[in-house]
């Protein structure tokens, strides 16, 4: 997490997963309450959400960082987990090898992070699908998944089934207490990424206690560009 002159912190959470699991479709849902049923393999991307105050003296920006499924870029990997405040991964009830993955890629983030704490949040996706259209449960990912049951969100992006508690309980785990998220400005980027990180990894290597800071977010509904930080 950062803090720059202008008094704005900023909050990076890169989502990881399989291919074809729903990421881009996930930040879609959130961002612009947009969901296309064709799917559209993601090189990369990066998104940006704002929040200010009402006397405009603090602000909070949430980079959305939205990876490429394949990975084939081993260094941008490095950058992506170097660069992080907090983590989304996300499977597929429809394949099981992408809820492996996501067991993995979290074994791996915690040891690069060398913090058994750090906001990771696991999202699996497609609940809308039929029991017989599943290839395992909730309950056997629960039991597989050594997380607290709170950081194991289940969402539809098809019928925009809890995509914001996603959000909201990742920004929670960086200590950023959201009571409701606010219309406000988005932009989007789709380019190369390494510059974006650049700056971030030094700060990110410090101490998670100095990394992470506390702020209330709430909305006020006659002012639907506007929020409070306390």
């Amino acid at each position: 997490m950062q803090s720059n002159q202008s008094n704005e912190v900023v909050v990076r959470v890169v989502v990881m997963g399989a291919a074809k699991v729903g990421k881009s479709s996930i930040i879609s849902r959130f961002l612009n309450g947009n969901y296309e049923e064709t799917y559209k393999p993601t090189v990369e991307g990066f998104f940006c959400r704002e929040f200010k105050s009402m006397d405009s003296t603090r602000s909070v920006r949430l980079e959305i960082v939205d990876t490429s499924g394949s990975f084939s870029f081993p260094a941008m990997q490095t950058l992506y987990i170097a660069s992080a405040d907090a983590f989304i991964l996300v499977y597929s009830f429809m394949d099981y090898d992408s809820f492996k993955e996501v067991k993995s890629l979290r074994q791996q983030l915690v040891k690069e992070k060398n913090d058994e704490n750090f906001p990771i949040v696991i999202v699996g996706n497609k609940d809308d699908l039929e029991l017989t259209e599943r290839a395992f449960s909730k309950a056997e990912a629960d039991l597989s998944l050594d997380v607290c049951s709170g950081n194991h969100i289940v969402v539809s992006t098809k019928l925009n089934q809890n995509i914001k508690d996603i959000f909201y309980k990742t920004l929670r785990e960086c200590r950023v207490e959201v009571d409701a998220f606010v219309t406000s400005k988005v932009s989007s980027r789709r380019r190369s990424l390494p510059a974006l990180f650049s700056g971030r990894i030094s700060e990110n290597s410090s101490s998670s206690s100095s990394r992470r800071n506390s702020l209330v977010i709430e909305e006020y509904p006659e002012y639907p560009e506007r929020c409070i930080i306390s």
